[in-house]
C-alpha cells in the first residue's frame, strides 16, 4: 500500500476505509475468505430477495458490497470518516480477536438476510394492496406512493453502504409495522390519514433538522440526529402498529426534548 493525497474528501474517506478495512483484514487471514465464501452463498440463496431490493449490481458485486459492509462494521469504520488513533485500532483488534470474525459476523449477515425478506414481504403487502384497491377503482391513491416512499427510505437500494448495519434489526420491525399499517389503511384508510396527520409534525421537524445540518458535522452531532431519525420511527410504530411495541419510550413530548437536544448539540458544535 502506498500514501497519497487526494483532494477530493468524499473519494478520500472511501480510499482511506479501504485502506483500514485491508489493515485491520491482516489481523484475520483466515476469516475473510471463510467470510466472502457466506457472503457469496448468502447472495446466491437470497437471489429473489435482492431482486426485490432492486439493487443495480451483479451477484460478484452485490457479494463485494456485503462483505465491505458487514467488515465496516466489525471494524468500526461506519460511524466516522476519521481514521482511528493507534489506541482506538488497538481496542478494536482487542474486542474482535478472542472470538474471531466469523461468529459475529455471521450473526450480523442472518440479520441482513431477515432485513432483506421483511422488505420482500413489505412489498408484496403494498403490490396486493395496490391491486386490489386499483379493482375497485382507486388504485392511484396517494397513500400507496407515501409507502412505497417510506419502505425506499427505510431499507433503500443501496443500503449496504449507505445504512449502518447494527441498525438491521431495527429496520427489520419497522418494515414490518409498515406492512401492517398497509393491512390496516386498506380498511380504514380514513383512520390511516388521521394518524398521520399525527405523525407528521415531527416528521417535518426532522426534515428541517437534517436539512439545516446537511454539510459535514462532528459525530456528537451526526449521532443526535441518528437518535432523532430512530425516535421518529418508532413513534410511527407506536401510532401505526401499536401491538408490536418500541424499543424504547417514545412520545411527541420525547420527540421535541430530543430534536431541541440535537438542535443544541449542532449548533454548539458549529
Amino acid at each position: 500500500m502506498a500514501l497519497r493525497y487526494i483532494a477530493d474528501p468524499e473519494q478520500a474517506a472511501q480510499r482511506n476505509r479501504e485502506g483500514l478495512r485491508f489493515l485491520y483484514g491482516l489481523q484475520f487471514p483466515g476469516d475473510i475468505p471463510a467470510l466472502g465464501k457466506d457472503c457469496k452463498a448468502a447472495v446466491a440463496s437470497q437471489t429473489a430477495s435482492w431482486l426485490a431490493l432492486g439493487l443495480k449490481a451483479t451477484a460478484a458485486e452485490t457479494k463485494s458490497l456485503l462483505l465491505n459492509g458487514i467488515l465496516d462494521r466489525l471494524f468500526q469504520l461506519d460511524t466516522t470518516d476519521a481514521s482511528p488513533s493507534k489506541t482506538q485500532f488497538a481496542a478494536v483488534l482487542a474486542t474482535l480477536k478472542p472470538q474471531g470474525l466469523l461468529k459475529p459476523a455471521k450473526a450480523l449477515l442472518n440479520q441482513i438476510i431477515e432485513l432483506l425478506a421483511a422488505r420482500r414481504q413489505t412489498q408484496a403487502v403494498l403490490a396486493q394492496s395496490r391491486q386490489r384497491s386499483s379493482k375497485a377503482g382507486c388504485g392511484a391513491s396517494p397513500r400507496f406512493v407515501e409507502y412505497q416512499r417510506l419502505m425506499e427510505e427505510l431499507l433503500p437500494q443501496d443500503f449496504l453502504s449507505r445504512l449502518r448495519l447494527d441498525e438491521a434489526g431495527e429496520r427489520r420491525r419497522w418494515l414490518l409495522a409498515l406492512a401492517k399499517r398497509i393491512e390496516r389503511a386498506e380498511h380504514a384508510p380514513l383512520k390511516d390519514e388521521e394518524k398521520a396527520k399525527r405523525v407528521q409534525p415531527v416528521v417535518e421537524r426532522l426534515r428541517e433538522l437534517e436539512r439545516r445540518n446537511a454539510g459535514p458535522r462532528c459525530a456528537a452531532c451526526r449521532e443526535e440526529i441518528r437518535l432523532c431519525r430512530r425516535m421518529v420511527e418508532e413513534f410511527r410504530v407506536s401510532v401505526f402498529a401499536p401491538e408490536m411495541g418500541t424499543a424504547f419510550p417514545v412520545s411527541e413530548k420525547r420527540l421535541d426534548a430530543q430534536m431541541q437536544q440535537a438542535e443544541d448539540v449542532c449548533r454548539r458544535v458549529e
